[in-house]
């Protein structure tokens, strides 16, 4: 493991242990933070799709790559969830919140230094094996792509819904209480969200992604300025947080792994800790009527939050331990360590099989845009021992060994001069260069880089039997 790798995951382990810390603590000395970072998630899968697609011969080996995330997915989340009961006895809801979403993080090693390193296993697909699975992923997406889109389309209708005649408490009393829970919690600097009696709702609640568009929406009934005050505090902590934002994560990251089983369950669970985390917070140096008061809000009305919303009340699988929390609050660690412990044991878990997947022969993704295929003159040529350029006993038998090597995409982009147990004297680096077009090719260990205007297709590739670096010995001299 290189030290740029160290140093990657040491920052990220870091960033993810400073994060957990400050939304779980019951005191934060600056705004509240939520423990997921709301639509985060989804925002960078979005931007690794586009690459994906515009991108298609770097991205092809990753895209397989995904097979081995599924699988490691659907042993962490079971484990996950088995192991919650016995978590939320020790640890703050918010570092639990926090542990869901850890495995989102893997995709993102695939375009970051931390994957320079060889795999302990390869696992090769041939023609025939990558074709099946190809098609395979493409209706897995297909279908992970659907549900998300379904889960967007429910919440804009639920939105619509409880939006209709609404009224706001503009001027009300009600919305002196709303300012000053605001400026209280000290996030609300450019303006604090709109508050709204609705008959679309039963319970409070807060919907919306950006802060602008947030809004409170309160059932009609009477509620007692205490009341209000708890239930603003409890919506306006869900609104400076992004957790509605965070609802939409999961709803993305339950369609991406649908295959993986209970992932529906986790993400309910996940749920439910978000709303234990802003408990904690709102009760903060909470007397016993303030905590009293808040169960029996949280008792009248038990309900499930819909769409990407914040509901203050719980539904009836969660209300029982929900309500222990608040009348019965116990001395709890913030789980950072823990969230850091699993961001790092599944960095390494994923670390280990690499997936090679067949691309095609070198003639057509090194040779296939040139003027002249293999007959083409490398116009600068030198390995990694010499200190000058190397000449060809004979280009054509050189052109005509690469162009029938077997070349894979692989889902990991080691470079295998970052690996210490590499032999000297095994790099190649080739140029063709011409006015309208060229081929930069390295060769290095069992790996291949292709770029250049004239390449079939620019991309790094495996070479699944290796290089002979004997043949290549006796097709060059060296001055």
């Amino acid at each position: 493991m290189t030290i740029a790798t160290v140093l990657i995951i040491a920052v990220l382990l870091a960033a993810a242990g400073w994060r957990t810390f400050w939304a779980s603590d019951p005191e934060p000395a600056g705004k509240v933070r939520s423990p997921l970072a709301g639509g985060l998630i989804t925002i960078l899968f979005a931007l690794l799709a586009l690459l994906a697609l515009f991108f298609p011969h770097v991205y092809a080996g990753k895209f397989f790559g995904f097979l081995s995330l599924l699988l490691l997915a659907a042993v962490y989340y079971a484990a996950l969830y088995a192991s919650v009961p016995s978590l939320r006895k020790r640890f703050r809801a918010t570092g639990i919140a926090a542990l869901w979403l850890v495995p989102c993080i893997l995709p993102f090693s695939f375009v970051s230094g931390m994957t320079r390193n060889r795999p302990l296993v390869w696992v090769r697909l041939g023609p025939t094996a990558a074709g099946i699975v190809r098609t395979v992923l493409i209706a897995y997406g297909a279908v992970a792509l659907a549900l998300f889109l379904r889960a967007v389309i429910v919440h804009i209708r639920y939105r619509a819904t409880v939006r209709k005649g609404v009224c706001s408490l503009a001027g009300t009393e009600a919305y002196v209480l709303l300012k000053e829970e605001a400026e209280a919690i000290g996030a609300f600097e450019k303006g604090i969200p709109d508050a709204m009696i609705s008959p679309g709702v039963d319970v409070p609640l807060a919907i919306g992604f950006t802060r602008k568009s947030t809004v409170i929406l309160l059932p009609p009934a009477e509620y007692t300025p205490d009341e209000l005050r708890l239930i603003f505090r409890h919506e306006l902590i869900h609104i400076a947080r992004g957790d509605c934002l965070a609802k939409l994560d999961l709803a993305f990251v339950s369609a991406v792994f649908w295959p993986v089983p209970l992932i529906r369950r986790t993400a309910a669970r996940c749920a439910e800790d978000l709303e234990l985390s802003c408990d904690e917070i709102v009760l903060r140096n909470a007397s016993e009527a303030e905590r009293r008061l808040y169960a029996e809000l949280i008792l009248s009305r038990p309900a499930e939050s819909k769409g990407f919303s914040t509901c203050l009340s719980a539904g009836a699988e969660s209300l029982k331990y929900r309500l222990r929390q608040i009348t019965e609050p116990a001395e709890k660690r913030p789980g950072a360590l823990l969230v850091c412990a699993a961001l790092l044991i599944l960095i390494l878990l994923f670390r280990t099989v690499g997936l090679s997947v067949f691309g095609g022969t070198g003639r057509d993704l090194i040779y296939g845009r040139v003027p002249g295929g293999t007959d083409i003159r490398w116009s600068l040529a030198f390995t990694g021992s010499s200190d000058g350029s190397v000449d060809f006993i004979s280009d054509k038998q050189f052109n005509e060994y690469i162009a029938g090597l077997e070349l894979d995409h692989a889902s990991w982009d080691y470079l295998p001069e970052n690996d210490p147990s590499k032999e000297p004297d095994r790099e190649l680096y080739l140029l063709y260069s011409r006015p309208d077009t060229g081929i930069k090719v390295t060769i290095i260990d069992d790996r291949i880089v292709v770029t250049g205007s004239g390449a079939g297709s620019a991309g790094s590739y495996r070479v699944p039997g290796g290089i002979d670096w004997e043949t290549i010995g006796f097709l060059i001299s060296e001055p």
